[in-house]
């Protein structure tokens, strides 16, 4: 598992309080000191709803923008690689591909610019 090494002490951005389901305290990450770069070995936090949309909200009063309207729909990880798998599905040459897993041999091009099968 990979660390975050704070530089100054009493920086960390989280405390974490158990670990695989059993006690364990350990300070993660760290803030800088403006408060608007924080970073962390906690991985898929930003997939909580609930902090992403108090964070941003706490970042957007700290430039001093309004709040957003009502709160979007809910962000789903499924939904993210259902809408990259169709974006690629869409760009890529699938018999191309299929000939490549099943290693046909693809046309080759001679040292004359002509293809040969």
């Amino acid at each position: 598992m990979g660390t975050v090494e704070a530089l100054e002490p009493g920086c960390a951005a989280f405390e974490i309080c158990a670990r695989n389901s059993r006690e364990q305290r350990a300070l993660d990450g760290a803030v800088a000191a403006g408060g608007a770069v924080v970073g962390t070995m906690i991985h898929g936090l930003f997939e909580n709803d609930r902090l992403r949309s108090r964070l941003v909200a706490a970042l957007r009063g700290k430039k001093g923008l309004p709040e957003f309207g009502p709160a979007p729909a809910p962000w789903s990880k499924d939904a993210e690689y259902d809408r990259v798998a169709d974006a690629i599905g869409a760009s890529i040459d699938r018999g191309l591909l299929e000939r490549i897993v099943r290693g046909e041999r693809l046309h080759e091009r001679t040292s004359h610019g002509t293809e040969e099968p």
